[in-house]
């Protein structure tokens, strides 16, 4: 029970709890160790140890997808450390926001120009932690925007340097690259089959349309003639009528009589 455990280590041990938790997948039992930690940390007064919680919180949520819940806590976390000296702490949690806007796909762009605020950041802050996880974001980022010449580039920069370190860290990044950039490609073979199939519906739906202007000027057309042929030939008969008919004799004038 915690009340046994010195109040120095509960915040640390209600951590590892979560850690382990978090590696179950089991958010509920994860989320119960985390506050825990924060309601110690609060108790203690440690506003490091409250937001490095919050980061924590942060990063876990993202890991079991519930990007919603992450972002909660990444602007919880922001808020607390407004107006301490917690810069890297701050980075990490831009980074846990710009990471989820990239797997979630709901911002590209914003995510984009978070992590070039990043990295302005980090490089004058001189904080090399964040390089690497920073290159894996900018990575991902390339892939679902189809930048793809940047994305090779970065993403084989990124194997080296992980496979010098961390084997496993490696693979799991390059799978999960992998599936993103195979993902984006089937998503635009897809976009570019929708825009050749309604390309040729609307060349199907002009020929139709000209092919019915046609048939109707057509019908129009003959309906004229027949008309015209019908009148052409009234005319003609009554022309020959006419022709074939005597002139009546005209009766002399008076003066012609008198003469």
């Amino acid at each position: 029970s915690v009340r046994y455990i010195d109040t120095a280590y509960a915040d640390l041990w209600h951590l590892n709890l979560s850690s382990i938790d978090l590696e179950k997948w089991k958010r509920s039992e994860f989320e119960y160790h985390i506050n825990e930690a924060l309601r110690w940390y609060e108790y203690t007064g440690d506003q490091y140890g409250i937001v490095s919680a919050l980061v924590n919180k942060a990063e876990g949520l993202a890991q079991m997808k519930a990007y919603s819940a992450s972002d909660e806590v990444v602007r919880e976390g922001l808020q607390r450390c407004e107006d301490l000296p917690f810069g890297e702490l701050k980075l990490i949690l831009k980074l846990v926001y710009a990471s989820n806007r990239l797997r979630s796909g709901s911002d590209l762009d914003e995510a984009g120009k978070i992590l070039d605020d990043i990295s302005r950041s980090a490089e004058e802050m001189g904080a090399e932690f964040i390089g690497l996880k920073l290159r894996e974001e900018k990575t991902i980022l390339y892939a679902r925007t189809g930048r793809f010449d940047e994305f090779i580039e970065s993403f084989g920069g990124i194997v080296r340097e992980m496979e010098s370190e961390n084997q496993q860290s490696a693979r799991r990044l390059y799978e999960e690259v992998q599936a993103i950039y195979e993902n984006e490609k089937l998503r635009k073979e897809q976009a570019r089959l929708f825009e050749d199939v309604e390309e040729q519906r609307i060349w199907i739906i002009t020929l139709v349309t000209l092919l019915l202007v046609m048939l109707v000027a057509g019908v129009i057309i003959i309906r004229l003639f027949f008309r015209l042929q019908s009148r052409t030939r009234s005319l003609f008969y009554f022309n020959r009528e006419l022709a074939m008919s005597k002139p009546a004799a005209a009766e002399p004038s008076p003066v012609s009589r008198g003469l």
